[in-house]
């Protein structure tokens, strides 16, 4: 990995800082995108798997109140 990372640094390097800002948060957000897929994926196999429980939304809006309350 430390081969191709410093590829890019060095094609970075020549470029303007402005470009180099747009490249890294393209990067960046290819690859949150990546990992969100990736977290939707395994949720999604929990799932399929039987791994998960049905959510109490009573219970969840009941908690949010309650925590909600607590802070005010």
């Amino acid at each position: 990995m430390s081969t191709i990372l410093n590829r890019a640094k060095n094609a970075l390097a020549d470029l303007p800082e402005s470009d180099q800002a747009e490249l890294v948060t393209t990067l960046e957000r290819s690859a949150a995108e990546r990992k969100l897929k990736a977290m939707i994926a395994e949720g999604v196999a929990a799932i399929d798997a039987g791994k998960t429980r049905p959510l109490d939304i009573e219970r969840i809006i009941k908690d949010a109140h309650t925590a909600h309350a607590s802070s005010a």
